[in-house]
């Protein structure tokens, strides 16, 4: 696998290490690139909203004054936590004041940011490093302390189409892949499961797995792909998940039929929205089971209930 620092500008298949997220964004790829979360909207929605999500078919001013667009205290503390547990990552700025409700720690959160680091109260620290203490052993026994982090890797098919994804967390060998997420939720073996599936993680699994195995022949079928759950509240239970071989068939149908779409649209430049119809709207299930239902136990709703007037 061809292993190159990044440089501003693809020159081919392979791994490029220390791209900034601005260049991975805006798709430095020769022609457009397909990424996970393009090909899910190709499949989960239209192949107008693939078009308007891509930088390079629809270009779109960047609103620097959006604050929507601001980290939350949870982003920032799985941030955080990601940092302590990897070694690696953006750099902690510690803000010394008691809550964010004061205009000075404000500004401090706001300048933080702005320099592309982690705001932290030290009680939030606190909790991110209690986090990385319990995270960590996990990571190392995975990835056997030699890691790549947070790599562009770029790859084409047989047909020539480009694609790229962004590595978070994986062995040097590449046969090791490990996603750390951090939820302010549940982090148990059921919820981490329905979380997997129902974030599209499982998706991105089979699309990365795509890549690296065009990448790595010789590690098709040798690669492991983890999705690391831990919740963001005492005691920082953490969570290891893989998907199961019926999980990862599906996922690699719905990628194909994703890839199949987008290839469609750049070939034809034609990305149509959603079908106009119009399309017959049956009730659901669970809509005719209530009202059947009712309709059996209420008389009054009866076709042949007749009201005696006195």
């Amino acid at each position: 696998m061809k292993v190159t620092l990044w440089h501003k500008e693809v020159d081919g298949p392979g791994l490029y290490l220390g791209i900034p997220m601005t260049d991975y964004r805006a798709d430095p790829c020769p022609v457009p690139s397909l990424n996970s979360s393009v090909a899910r909207l190709c499949l989960e929605r239209s192949l107008a909203h693939a078009a308007a999500a891509h930088p390079r078919i629809t270009p779109v001013e960047p609103d620097e004054d959006d604050e929507e667009s601001s980290p939350t205290r949870a982003m920032d503390i799985g941030s955080a936590a990601h940092s302590l547990a990897f070694g690696i990552g953006a750099r902690i700025a510690l803000i010394h004041a008691k809550n964010w409700r004061t205009k000075a720690a404000q500004e401090a959160r706001k300048a933080a940011w702005a320099a592309g680091e982690i705001p932290l109260l030290p009680k939030e620290l606190r909790r991110a490093e209690a986090m990385a203490a319990i995270s960590r052993p996990i990571i190392d026994d995975l990835l056997g302390g030699s890691l790549v982090a947070e790599a562009m890797m770029v790859w084409r098919d047989a047909k020539g189409f480009w694609f790229r994804g962004l590595i978070d967390r994986m062995r040097a060998d590449a046969r090791v892949v490990i996603d750390y997420k951090t939820t302010g939720r549940i982090a148990s073996p059921e919820e981490a499961t329905r979380l997997v599936y129902s974030s599209g993680a499982y998706f991105q699994e089979a699309f990365y797995r795509r890549g690296l195995d065009a990448l790595d022949p010789a590690g098709v079928g040798r690669r492991r792909f983890c999705f690391l759950y831990q919740e963001q509240e005492p005691p920082f239970t953490a969570c290891l998940v893989e998907l199961s071989e019926a999980g990862r068939s599906m996922a690699d149908e719905e990628v194909q039929a994703a890839i199949n779409v987008w290839q469609r649209g750049l070939v034809t430049g034609d990305w149509p929205g959603y079908p106009l119809g119009p399309h017959v709207a049956s009730p659901p299930d669970w809509m005719m089971t209530r009202w059947t239902r009712r309709a059996e136990t209420d008389e009054t709703l009866n076709p042949h209930f007749e009201l005696e007037l006195s």
